[in-house]
């Protein structure tokens, strides 16, 4: 049974990784946006070591939070957008589609869930090892674990992250100007 200051904790991270996302996900300013999907990373990353998956948390520190949206803040301030470059909220079709997508996409995701649900849990997993508890945020039973019982959800995600990436490269992609 986890204390009330493990609670307390988790519900923070928890309520921290919300607003980034959701700051992440409202902002106008590319660079401000970036930088609270970084305070995202990072509250996932706490819940991980909370969790005790300190492997699991490192690597969100160092790829995620590290490398990519590092990554992606350097891009975004070497295109040096300016107010004007931002094209106003969408309207209309424009709004509805992505929307209407995005609703199919979770769709089929809360139903692979469903599928998912079935699979091994971590306390099966850890049976079929014979590892100590303490070593479950290791490499070893997370690569056994996603490589076999998660492989799905695993390439869901992968598949969700590409295109994430396609779409943000679309997003920040100028619009030539064409001279007649």
């Amino acid at each position: 049974m986890p204390s009330w200051v493990e609670i307390l904790t988790l519900g923070g991270l928890g309520v921290l990784v919300l607003v980034g996302a959701a700051l992440a996900a409202g902002l106008r300013d590319p660079v401000y946006a970036v930088l609270s999907l970084v305070l995202t990373m990072l509250g996932v990353a706490g819940v991980y070591f909370l969790l005790g998956a300190e492997y699991l948390g490192i690597i969100q520190v160092i790829v995620y939070a590290g490398a990519i949206l590092v990554t992606f803040l350097f891009v975004v301030m070497l295109i040096s957008l300016t107010k004007g470059d931002i094209p106003p909220l969408p309207r209309g079709g424009a709004l509805w589609v992505p929307l209407g997508i995005s609703l199919l996409w979770t769709g089929l995701l809360l139903y692979a869930l469903q599928e998912v649900q079935a699979m091994p849990v971590r306390s099966q997993v850890l049976a079929q090892e014979d590892l100590p508890y303490f070593l479950y945020g290791t490499i070893k039973p997370i690569g056994k674990a996603l490589l076999t019982a998660y492989v799905l959800p695993f390439e869901l995600l992968s598949f969700t992250l590409l295109v994430g990436i396609v779409g943000a490269i679309l997003l920040v992609q100028k619009k030539p100007r064409y001279v007649r």
